[in-house]
């Protein structure tokens, strides 16, 4: 059990190419992720606070884009 649970993560670190409907949703997601920012941009101040949440959106698209490309079968 462990080395398959192994072998799960290891493949996360692997390259995955997308499929034309993966990508088709990844950007989807990127599309609405740039209207947050936006968003986030105009409503928030200039702060290191801003800052902190532009990068966690960027890391949020990101891992969604993941779940995409590493959607079992």
């Amino acid at each position: 059990m462990q080395d398959l649970q192994l072998t799960e993560l290891l493949n996360t670190f692997d390259h995955h190419t997308p499929n034309q409907l993966q990508i088709e949703k990844i950007l989807l997601i990127r599309e609405e992720f740039k209207d947050l920012v936006e968003t986030v941009y105009e409503l928030c101040p200039a702060s290191a606070d801003r800052t902190v949440c532009f990068r966690k959106l960027h890391e949020a698209m990101m891992t969604a884009n993941k779940s995409i490309v590493l959607e079992k079968k």
